[in-house]
């Protein structure tokens, strides 16, 4: 912003009787510091800690990465406990690396007084010399019996440069 717009900003505002607020006197105590307010908890969670895990076969030259994660948080007002588990596999080998494949599965598990709901989601990509296979599973239990279930499979060519 320019001084003649500021300028001009500041008469306009003097006109409209707006209260400015005016500098500290030279000798005048600084103005205390407020920092936020501490937000009160309203959840409470707690983090498994994350595993992970490398297998190399000596026989076919393959190397596995496994990973996990996983977590709780406590809802407030006795609304249950939300846990949730992250996991996948991950193989490819650097003497056929168009074979190569990763598997995900995450299961969120809603417990609360009336019963459990727990859904899982687990997706697979498996790669060939010629294409992409994939294929996602989702299933959804109540107290333990099936509620829903789903399955999408595709496959989809490779496009080699």
């Amino acid at each position: 912003m320019n001084g003649s717009r500021f300028c001009g900003f500041l008469g306009l505002i003097i006109l409209l009787g707006l209260p400015i607020a005016s500098l500290p006197a030279a000798d005048a105590a600084p103005a205390p510091l407020i920092g936020p307010q501490p937000m009160p908890s309203i959840l409470k969670s707690y983090a498994r800690p994350p595993r992970q895990e490398v297998l190399r076969d000596q026989i076919t030259g393959a190397v596995t990465v496994m990973n996990e994660t996983g977590s709780t948080i406590v809802l407030p007002d006795n609304l249950g406990e939300l846990t949730g588990l992250h996991r996948f596999r991950c193989t490819a080998s650097a003497r056929d690396p168009s074979q190569s494949s990763i598997v995900g599965t995450h299961t969120n598990i809603l417990k609360r007084e009336d019963g459990e709901i727990e859904v899982t989601a687990e997706s697979t990509i498996r790669a060939t010399e010629k294409a992409f296979h994939i294929l996602i599973n989702l299933t959804m239990t109540r107290i333990g019996k099936p509620y829903f279930q789903r399955q999408w499979t595709a496959t989809e060519p490779r496009r080699m440069l």
